[in-house]
């Protein structure tokens, strides 16, 4: 997954990235652009000034992560597979100050 943070001013503020999983699809590598497996420093919601933290669907916030995410895309495909709980995760990492294109190597399974 790519990210073309120079086009989001992560050079004036501070940013984050969000990685929204399907439902039936297990994560099992996030991979940073420093090589390093990043996946199991998402342990949970955590609080707000923490880098790594993760939702589950159907619990504390996910909701609220959607609409600061995918929530802003206005996709008629997304919000349809939203409304039909087809996500069951969202991933964000925050603190970002990227000002070149970063990638994520995600690798998976399905369940």
């Amino acid at each position: 997954m790519t990210f073309k943070s120079r086009d989001w001013a992560f050079y004036e503020s501070i940013g984050g990235y969000y990685f929204i999983i399907p439902d039936g699809l297990k994560l099992t590598k996030l991979v940073d652009q420093s090589n390093t497996d990043i996946l199991n420093h998402y342990k949970s919601e955590g609080a707000g000034g923490d880098e790594y933290r993760a939702f589950e669907n159907g619990k504390g916030e996910f909701d609220a992560q959607w609409g600061r995410s995918a929530g802003f895309m206005d996709n008629a495909i997304f919000n349809k597979w939203k409304e039909e709980n087809r996500f069951s995760k969202i991933l964000f990492r925050d603190y970002r100050r990227d000002v070149q294109t970063v990638t994520y190597k995600l690798e998976s399974v399905n369940l």
